[in-house]
C-alpha cells in the first residue's frame, strides 16, 4: 500500500509520499489523486494502480504538526548535506 498525506500550504496541497521518499504539490484538492499516481509513474516507470493507494487528508492542528515535522525533516537533510560538503572540500 502507497500512502499518499496531503495538506494545504497556502494556495498549494503539499503530498508527501513516504514510500518513495517524495513529494508534490497539486493546486486543488480534487487534484491530490492524479498528482500522487503522476508522482509515482514518474518515480517508479510503472503504471499506479489506484487501488494500491491510501490518501490521507490533513487538517488543522495535524496539518500544522505534520508540516513541522516535513520542516525538521528538511533541515537534518540540509544539515547532512552541509557536512559531506565539507568533508568533501576538506
Amino acid at each position: 500500500m502507497i500512502e499518499a498525506i496531503a495538506f494545504q500550504d497556502g494556495k498549494f496541497w503539499v503530498i508527501d509520499i513516504p514510500a518513495l521518499d517524495g513529494m508534490t504539490q497539486a493546486l486543488r484538492r480534487d487534484e491530490i489523486e492524479l498528482m500522487a499516481f503522476d508522482f509515482y509513474e514518474c518515480e517508479t516507470d510503472q503504471k499506479a494502480d489506484p487501488s494500491n493507494f491510501k490518501f490521507t487528508i490533513l487538517e488543522g492542528e495535524a496539518a500544522k504538526a505534520y508540516a513541522q515535522m516535513l520542516d525538521k525533516r528538511f533541515e537534518e537533510i540540509d544539515l547532512a548535506i552541509d557536512q559531506t560538503s565539507v568533508k568533501n572540500v576538506s
